[in-house]
């Protein structure tokens, strides 16, 4: 995917990509991660005005915080937007100026609330997004651009902001091989100048996961039960898993929220051998994405469904 200078890669189908703001200085993907997070992932990328553009990253970074907002409450988007799909941001944002910009960016701030309306959490608990810092691999700094010839000092050009509601982030590090030892160097078969001699930044590196209260998928599922997956999902009123048991044995279940919250107990105690149905309703909820968590003897199995009110 290219645009303008953006350019994503994904080994992950791409559902989806467009613009985002304007400027077209700012795109987004939709990548089919279903079954790697339980949900698709959406991607932003972001290559903002250099230098003494304050004025250019701040109109980007308010209409950014403002399509985001009739996006979520008005479904007026480039596409169909999942409530609880988490996101990504990612790019150069070129932020040397003034902070303002980044305070927009990740707590919704807006400077000119006239033209962009008012403020806006962005994140799906109505929070603040995560700003990421990473050290580089070998050494404890995390600037992300370093260009000797130039005015500048070395500085963070290159963030990584997410929804830290629906996700979660392990390893992460800036790649640079000027701060690696020869030894290290030699055992990934790396010269010295090789991320110098590529580009003034240095490559960030993270891995993504949802948070660890909620894991996706069948984890552990024996041979004397059978679980099958969720309908109708997305529901309202209700959805139902459907268990067939080979034995008698003690099964619980309980749904989670995003923020790995029980909210509701289904099961709870011993279920004689046959077939059996888990059902899950509405009352008391709001429409959002949620997880049927089912524990038993050498089982773990947890399912992600939608409710669509």
């Amino acid at each position: 995917m290219v645009f303008r200078d953006n350019i994503i890669i994904s080994k992950y189908p791409v559902l989806e990509e467009d613009y985002f703001t304007s400027s077209e200085r700012t795109m987004v993907a939709l990548l089919n991660t279903d079954d790697e997070l339980g949900s698709d992932l959406i991607i932003f990328n972001s290559h903002l005005a250099c230098c003494d553009n304050d004025e250019s990253r701040q109109y980007d970074a308010d209409e950014f915080v403002s399509n985001w907002r009739d996006w979520r409450e008005n479904d007026n988007g480039p596409f169909t937007l999942t409530e609880g799909t988490p996101f990504v941001y990612v790019g150069d944002f070129n932020l040397v100026g003034y902070r303002q910009q980044l305070t927009t960016f990740t707590e919704g701030d807006i400077e000119d609330e006239n033209t962009f309306g008012d403020d806006y959490n962005l994140d799906w608990d109505n929070t603040s997004i995560a700003d990421l810092f990473s050290r580089h691999s070998h050494i404890r700094m995390g600037y992300t651009w370093r260009w000797d010839n130039s005015s500048f000092s070395p500085g963070k050009l290159d963030y990584v902001l997410y929804t830290d509601s629906v996700l979660d982030t392990s390893k992460h590090f800036v790649f640079n091989t000027l701060t690696m030892d020869s030894a290290s160097l030699a055992e990934y078969g790396l010269e010295a100048m090789d991320s110098y001699n590529s580009s003034d930044h240095s490559p960030r590196v993270l891995d993504i996961k949802i948070p660890a209260d909620v894991e996706i998928g069948e984890a552990v599922v024996p041979k004397n039960i059978k679980i099958s997956a969720p309908y109708p999902n997305p529901f309202n009123p209700q959805t139902a898993i459907q268990i067939e048991l080979n034995e008698n044995m003690h099964l619980y279940a309980a749904v989670f929220d995003i923020n790995g919250r029980v909210v509701k107990q289904l099961i709870n105690g011993y279920l004689q051998k046959g077939n059996h149905e888990i059902t899950f309703n509405n009352k008391g909820l709001t429409s959002g994405i949620y997880f049927i968590r089912i524990e038993g003897e050498g089982i773990q199995h947890t399912s992600k469904v939608v409710l669509l009110k």
